[in-house]
């Protein structure tokens, strides 16, 4: 019986640290750098209000779950060009939110949220922008506070997106984006 009694309670324990874990919005924060073609101009974007949601759940060391960016709160500091880029290219009236889905990503069994840290480490999943989806691999790092960066590119036509372009300056096709957030 007491061999039964500490089975049941390390079942509860790994259970309830399996819960998801929701993604805090104070700390959130994403940004975005696409280049003009020519290459002088830098349009950087962030999102005042775009803070990543979601959840991350880890089981066995097996991370799945889902991250959020609503993009119509996203800004360039030109209200005309985050009209057009809202309206015309994301179509955020139709596809508020950008998403990207992970499942069953393997993590090193050593790590543990709040405790340990990852560099660099792979995490695959499927990114929809703008109605289409599309595999994505994001190099995700953690720090021990449970402090979640990622770093990639996101070419606009394997979304359907149209190249930006305005007087005879064209945005380039990939776009660099930042992801911040704590689990």
């Amino acid at each position: 019986m007491k061999h039964l009694s500490l089975i049941i309670i390390a079942f509860i324990c790994e259970v309830s640290l399996a819960a998801p874990r929701v993604l805090k919005q104070e700390v959130g924060e994403v940004r975005f750098i696409a280049t003009g073609n020519p290459g002088f101009l830098k349009i950087e974007g962030h999102g005042k209000e775009a803070k990543p949601t979601g959840s991350v759940e880890i089981l066995a060391g097996v991370a799945s779950g889902s991250i959020e960016v609503p993009l119509a709160s996203l800004e360039t500091g030109i209200a005309l060009r985050d009209k057009h880029m809202k309206e015309k290219y994301l179509k955020t009236n139709q596809f508020p939110k950008a998403v990207f889905r992970f499942e069953n990503q393997p993590l090193p069994k050593d790590f543990e949220i709040g405790r340990s840290s990852l560099k660099d480490h792979p995490i695959k999943g499927t990114i929809e922008i703008a109605g289409v989806s599309h595999s994505l691999t994001v190099p995700m790092n953690i720090d021990s506070s449970g402090i979640a960066t990622t770093q990639f590119e996101i070419n606009l036509n394997d979304f359907k997106i149209g190249v930006p372009s305005f007087m005879g300056v064209t945005v380039a096709e990939k776009v660099k984006i930042f992801i911040k957030t704590q689990l």
